[in-house]
């Protein structure tokens, strides 16, 4: 791991990180310099709420993050490090007792991220043979989660070469505390088809119960191809949506399903 472009650290109540130039090297036995690359990141964090338990976070920024993931022949991974051989054991240290102090109580508050920005990240992974690497590129995502309010992401990028646009939405914490429910929603544009899929969960033991919804919605299903490696038919307006309903740790109670116009429901 090196840092060629410098590391900064000011302490104040809004203390500020800043490192430019991070690299962390590939492995023995792999091709290439870097498994990561990251130009430049920024974080400013409040200390008088960290005293109390919490995380407050007025801006996190993350700029020119580049992985490159890579098996070689013998099917290991560049991000899976080794400890060196021949190393001298450390002596087990004496146990000793935990520090006796309150638990954490978790509040609306608990997690606040005023700015969150992530411009020009990409993720590429190569195995032995392929002529090209699979690809992921975030161009430009921002989110907020603030007190009280569902975490928000949008997101803006490539993936196989295909531009792709959406949001993700997280419940928020005063949800989850109040409520003992939360839930996620992600909406996803790509290849000329969206993508939909919401899900909540409610964690009281009395009503445990999940929901999952996912919903496709396209001019033609032959778009997909080179996403999925596939070679589908090329059906016209096609739509497809999913729906499960699940109470208890195990038990399926719904799966309602459509593609184009026909249906087929089963019941388990």
């Amino acid at each position: 791991v090196r840092i060629e472009g410098g590391f900064n650290l000011s302490t104040s109540l809004w203390s500020a990180v800043e490192i430019v130039n991070l690299h962390i090297g590939n492995p023995e036995g792999f091709s290439g310099n870097d498994l990561l690359v990251m130009k430049q990141a920024k974080l400013s964090l409040g200390l008088l709420p960290l005293l109390q338990g919490k995380l407050h976070i007025r801006g996190i920024s993350v700029d020119g993050l580049d992985v490159q993931l890579i098996k070689n022949s013998e099917e290991a991974g560049n991000w899976v490090f080794y400890p060196p051989e021949n190393v001298a054991e450390k002596p087990e240290a004496e146990e000793t007792a935990p520090p006796v102090s309150g638990p954490l109580k978790l509040t609306s508050d608990s997690l606040v991220i005023q700015s969150l920005e992530i411009s020009r990240a990409s993720v590429s992974y190569r195995e032995p043979g392929s002529e090209q690497p699979v690809s992921f590129r975030l161009d430009r995502s921002s989110g907020t989660a603030l007190p009280g309010e569902p975490l928000t992401l949008a997101l803006q990028g490539s993936l196989l070469e295909h531009s792709f646009s959406g949001d993700l939405n997280l419940g928020s914490l005063q949800e989850l505390i109040e409520e003992n429910r939360s839930w996620a929603a992600l909406s996803l544009e790509i290849a000329e088809t969206r993508f939909d899929v919401e899900g909540g969960i409610d964690i009281l033991p009395d009503s445990r119960s999940l929901q999952l919804k996912a919903g496709m919605a396209g001019e033609t299903l032959s778009n997909l191809n080179q996403l999925v490696d596939l070679d589908l038919p090329p059906i016209k307006a096609h739509k497809t949506e999913l729906r499960i309903h699940g109470v208890g740790p195990r038990q399926l109670t719904e799966i309602t399903q459509y593609l184009t116009i026909n249906r087929l429901v089963s019941r388990a």
